[in-house]
């Protein structure tokens, strides 16, 4: 699936098209991935791999693949 990238939220909300109040709404619905912590540290990161099979998800593998095809 390519390289795994640890994303902040800024990345997450270019990547995604979501404003950043969407993406924690959906998380807190259980509909988004979850941030990770780095360790001893406050820092939040999302695991690329995660966003993008969320995306996939969302509108389905072929679709998804065409549109990243473009």
């Amino acid at each position: 699936m390519g390289n795994i990238e640890f994303w902040r939220l800024g990345k997450v909300v270019t990547v995604t098209g979501l404003s950043k109040s969407e993406i924690y709404r959906r998380m807190a619905s259980g509909s988004f991935p979850e941030p990770k912590k780095y360790p001893d540290s406050k820092m939040n990161y999302w695991v690329s791999t995660q966003i993008i099979d969320w995306q996939r998800s969302i509108f389905g593998a072929d679709e998804f693949d065409e549109l990243l095809a473009q």
